[in-house]
Parts: structure tokens; sequence; C-alpha cells
């Protein structure tokens, strides 16, 4: 492997990246969080993963046949082990970091960067151990331009999960929306890996069958992320309303909630004060729907009249 090799490995995976950040629109998530666990994919979890699958593997080795140890590890023991091992990124965030845990939304966010990092990893060292410049390049195309997204996909449905968590007010449902989502993550991460093999032993049609188990997760993923954008600009319509003209000027509401595109050229501000007053605004409207949903228990009641102070002041009000 070269050493223009990691680069082009790794530039994709940042276009990818930024893509997804693009989701959070109005609350963005603190850069030293998403790189905290973009590191845990690729370091703590790549490497607890390896030990877990190459432990189980050996332990099971004598009970079962190759072609069967084979289909096990790849549909039961890589998918467990590394979407468990991705998903303790959000599990962390959702407990120990909760006050930036906010939503699905931030769950796509924090779930997604977990998966990159593994992936970057992976693909690494993947490529690290291939000397023929045409597999290479076909492993490159296969793997990072056509299937890139796939480890961020598969830990996103964790994310979701635990963001649906959040703001649900049943107990029950705690519990239930965090399990759903890691068996997401698993039975998709289950089902690309078994294609490959599967693709590899019947006449070398991966491409085929890793296609099928990869678009399906990702049409999924694909409309929940439109969810998610529109779930944004609905919650400040619903939250914000109330708060014109005494927070907010009527016109500044209306450019950061009309249908337009040119926002920032229609606010009542100097640059670069729409993008703060666009995160100050979303953060209001999330803890406002906190306190809706949750009662006093979500603890972010304090925080709305600070939260109104900044917007006035950014408007000079």
């Amino acid at each position: 492997m070269s050493l223009s090799d990691p680069v082009a490995i790794i530039l994709p995976f940042l276009f990818y990246i930024w893509l997804v950040l693009q989701i959070d629109r109005y609350e963005k998530e603190p850069y030293g969080w998403i790189i905290a666990v973009f590191f845990w994919g690729a370091i703590p979890a790549t490497m607890l993963s390896m030990v877990t699958e190459i432990g189980l593997t050996i332990a099971i080795r004598p009970f079962f046949d190759q072609n069967t140890l084979t289909y096990i590890n790849y549909g039961l023991i890589t998918p467990i082990a590394e979407e468990t091992f991705k998903g303790l990124a959000v599990v962390l965030m959702y407990f120990l970091v909760r006050r930036e845990f906010d939503d699905w939304v931030d769950g796509i966010i924090y779930g997604s960067m977990a998966g990159f990092g593994f992936a970057v990893i992976e693909k690494l060292l993947q490529s690290s151990s291939v000397i023929d410049p045409e597999v290479w390049q076909e492993n490159y195309l296969i793997n990072i331009i056509a299937f890139g997204f796939a480890h961020a996909i598969y830990t996103a449905f964790i994310g979701i999960g635990f963001g649906i968590a959040r703001l649900a007010p049943k107990q029950r449902t705690k519990w239930l929306a965090p399990l759903g989502g890691w068996l997401g993550a698993v039975l998709a991460h289950s089902a690309y890996d078994l294609g490959n093999f599967y693709g590899q032993s019947h006449g070398n049609q991966t491409l085929i069958w890793n296609a099928i188990a990869y678009l399906i997760p990702a049409g999924v993923m694909i409309y929940l992320i439109i969810r998610a954008i529109a779930y944004q600009k609905s919650r400040l319509r619903q939250y914000l309303p109330e708060e014109v003209p005494q927070t907010i000027l009527e016109s500044n509401y209306f450019a950061l909630c009309g249908k337009k595109n040119n926002q920032q050229s229609r606010f009542q501000l100097q640059k670069p004060q729409p993008r703060k007053f666009i995160q100050l605004c979303g953060e209001l409207a999330q803890r406002k729907e906190q306190l809706a949903k949750l009662g006093e228990q979500a603890k972010f009641s304090h925080d709305i009249e600070p939260l109104r102070q900044k917007i006035r002041a950014l408007q000079s009000l």
C-alpha cells in the first residue's frame, strides 16, 4: 500500500461525514463529541470487535465444519460483535453526555460517526493486504465508493433507537426502542455479510447480493433522514410562534421557518450572527419540546429563559 492509498480511502469518508452532519440543520452537535464518537468507532470498537470475533471463532471451531463456521461467523459473530461495540459509543453518549443527546436525529449523527470511524480503520486494514492494483481499485470502488455508508447506516439504527427512548414518556419504550435499534443494526449487517459470502461462493455474485442487502437499509435510512429534516423544521414551527415578537422578531422567524432556501439574506442580523441565531432557536425549540413531552423530569426548564435572553441579545431586543 502506497502513501497515497490511505489518503484515497480517508477522503471519501470525510465527504460522507460532512454529508451526514448536514442533517442536523438547526441544533448542531459539539464537534468535540462528534470526534470522540468517531475515534471510539475507529480504535476501541475495532480492537474489541477483532478480539471478540477471533476468540469466539476459536471457541466454537471444534463443533462445526468450516462451511457452517463461516456462515456463523458472517451471520452472527461479526455483526453482533461489531454493532455491539460500535453501539457502545451511542450508549455512552446517551448516559454520560445526556444533555447533548436530545432526540433520534442526534442518534443518527452519533451512530453514523461511530460507524464511519470503524469503517475507516477496517478499509485501511483490508487495503494494506492487497498487492494487485486492479484488485485494490475494484475493492475501492465497491467497498468505499459504492457501499461506504454501510457501517454508518447500521449503527445509526442503534442511535435512532436511543433517540426515540430519549423522548419516550413510557419506561417500556425506553427499553424496547434501543433493543429494536440494535436488532435492526445486527440484522442489516448480517444480511450484508451473508450476501457477501453467498455471492463469493456462487459464481462471484458478491456485488449483486451486497447491493440487495445494502439498498434496503439504505433506503430506510434515506427515508428517515428526509423525515428528520422535516421533523426539525416542524418543531420550530410548533414551539417558536409563541416567542414572536417578545423573543424573536417576526421577520427573523419567517426567515428561519420559511420555505425559501436563501435564509441568511433575509435575516435582520449581521453575519455571522444568523448561524448563531439558528443554533439558539433550534436549542430553544428542542428544550420546549422536551419539557412538553417529559415535563420537569427533563430538567431543561431552567435552560429556556437563558436561551431567550441570548436570542434577544442577538437581535438587540
